[in-house]
């Protein structure tokens, strides 16, 4: 809860001051990696291979959470079909009872995405490579 507040507070109110802790600690949209992409590159290889592997894990475990429009959330059902399976008879679950939290997680997504770009347009966050 205590993020979500600082995360809106950034938006509705981005700081002046770009080193701030708030400015350091958000999310980044395709434009924001961009920038840190150049600032990594005008860092040195090893700067650029780091952000590289920090953008493959997140994307990676961030796919794994188990909610329905991620990949981890077809796992999860997969896996309570197959629990729910008995002596050879499959058991197939409802999945469009759950389609008004697949909505409500697209709709967090994409207002992540939108605030992200807004705050990389508007204040880009500081090289962290310096």
């Amino acid at each position: 809860p205590h993020g979500i507040a600082t995360y809106l507070a950034e938006v509705s109110h981005p700081s002046s001051n770009p080193t701030s802790a708030k400015a350091q600690s958000r999310f980044e949209s395709p434009v924001g990696i961009v920038q840190l992409a150049s600032d990594a590159v005008a860092a040195g290889g090893a700067a650029v291979l780091e952000l590289l592997v920090l953008i493959n894990v997140f994307v990676g475990v961030f796919n794994l959470v188990p909610l329905l429009p991620l990949d981890g959330g077809h796992v999860a059902i997969a896996t309570y079909e197959r629990l729910r399976s008995r002596k050879g008879r499959p058991y197939h679950a409802d999945v469009l009872k759950l389609m008004p939290i697949t909505y409500a997680v697209i709709a967090v997504i994409l207002f992540l995405g939108l605030t992200a770009l807004y705050l990389d347009l508007t204040h880009p966050v500081p090289n962290p490579f310096s």
